[in-house]
């Protein structure tokens, strides 16, 4: 029996025995291009394009930024946020909302020790950032929450004590944190091992602070193995930039119509022989009582001759659109943006088709939408959360 044979015979977890023996290796595979000008990682010198997320195809940070408040949006990102903080204090009971501490080992039974360690870490949790600000859980995870379904980035910084343990953690502004380029011998290799410094923090084009392996939290919802991001995340803004465009298109059409500008619904032509001086004071008195709000109703005025026989006709240059036609392409732009984001319009209200009524037999109430809805976005969004907070906190504590 060889070396490997009598590792793997010894009566231990193979993942132990893996880690105990470093057996596992490292993977021969290009993660990085190494023949590309802009790797999308920051290096450590000064770079005009900071302010671009290399996850994206030449997408700004404070453009996503700026997308982000878009009313609807915000709207799915503060529903989503308004959920998970459901889920940001330990539970009550096994049936109540919440999250709770235990052994990854399900079957095992919790000991006094492994439950007073527990309460520990949970205390830690509980506490964030402590005195440096976002001292409470769910505020930390409302915070890196909403950069992860902006940017699709999560950062916070891991707090230690001089002794190494963890004390807590710091939500960080994610348009600031970038991850670190490789040396040119791993640039040549096409690899990202190995790296001293992994992420680095980037104030008005300048490296402020140098992050090594276990200090900066990295959270990535939806990665891609495509070279060229580099290990960024893909977020759904990005995505969504041809429909939030044609959203904000729709919204604008619709709002010229109660903004300054001639919007003449009548014309008052008279037939009359007047002279011009009181038909320009007509005129002044007529416009003065048709004035709307912001000049929104003014009413076009025009003297004809009776003797020649002047008429006025309207001629219709183009249709405008319909108040269906409007309604069901503003309806299917939202409904665009609640897919991506594994939404169904009826979590925020928008409740399409015959509402209350059961009439199809395969036709879901409201409720079964939202339920299936949480199911489809909530849970994965939870699970996340969950892996970050284990791997850079829960399981660095013990």
């Amino acid at each position: 029996m060889g070396w490997l044979g009598q590792i793997f015979s010894k009566k231990e977890p193979v993942g132990d025995v893996i880690e105990k023996a470093d057996i596992q290796g490292k993977p021969k595979t290009w993660n990085v291009n190494p023949h590309s000008k802009d790797y999308g990682i920051s290096d450590l010198v000064d770079s005009g394009s900071w302010n671009t997320h290399p996850g994206t195809v030449g997408m700004d940070y404070h453009a996503l930024h700026a997308v982000a408040r878009i009313p609807i949006i915000g709207a799915i990102i503060q529903t989503r946020i308004q959920q998970v903080a459901e889920f940001c204090m330990p539970q009550a009971n096994r049936y109540s909302t919440g999250f709770t501490v235990r052994l990854r080992d399900g079957e095992e039974k919790m000991t006094p020790a492994a439950k007073r360690e527990a309460r520990d870490i949970k205390k830690i949790l509980m506490n964030g950032g402590g005195q440096y600000g976002f001292n409470s859980f769910e505020s930390a995870m409302r915070a890196i929450l909403r950069d992860s379904l902006t940017f699709d980035q999560a950062n916070f910084e891991i707090i230690r004590n001089r002794m190494g343990r963890v004390t807590g953690f710091l939500p960080v502004d994610a348009m600031t944190i970038r991850r670190s380029r490789p040396k040119e011998k791993q640039k040549s290799k096409g690899q990202y091992y190995g790296q001293k410094y992994s992420n680095v923090q980037i104030i008005n084009d300048q490296i402020c602070n140098e992050y090594k392996k276990g200090e900066m939290a990295w959270g990535i919802r939806r990665p891609r193995t495509w070279l060229d991001v580099n290990g960024y995340g893909f977020p759904e803004l990005e995505e969504l930039t041809r429909v939030v465009t044609d959203l904000m298109n729709a919204q604008t059409w619709n709002s010229v119509n109660f903004t300054n500008g001639v919007h003449a619904h009548t014309i008052l032509a008279l037939k009359s022989t007047m002279s011009a001086d009181v038909f320009t004071s007509f005129q002044r008195h007529i416009s003065s009582m048709m004035m709307g709000v912001r000049n929104s109703q003014r009413m076009p005025i025009i003297q004809l001759s009776p003797e020649m026989n002047e008429d006025i006709n309207a001629i219709k240059l183009n249709q405008n659109a319909k108040d269906m036609e409007y309604t069901q392409w503003l309806n299917f732009l939202i409904k665009l943006v609640c897919a991506v984001y594994c939404m169904d319009p009826a979590e925020l209200g928008f409740v399409f088709g015959n509402e209350g009524q059961n009439n199809a037999m395969n036709s879901g109430t409201p409720e079964g939408r939202i339920t299936a809805s949480r199911e489809r976005g909530l849970r994965p969004l939870l699970r996340c959360i969950e892996s970050w907070v284990n791997e850079y906190l829960v399981f660095e504590i013990n």
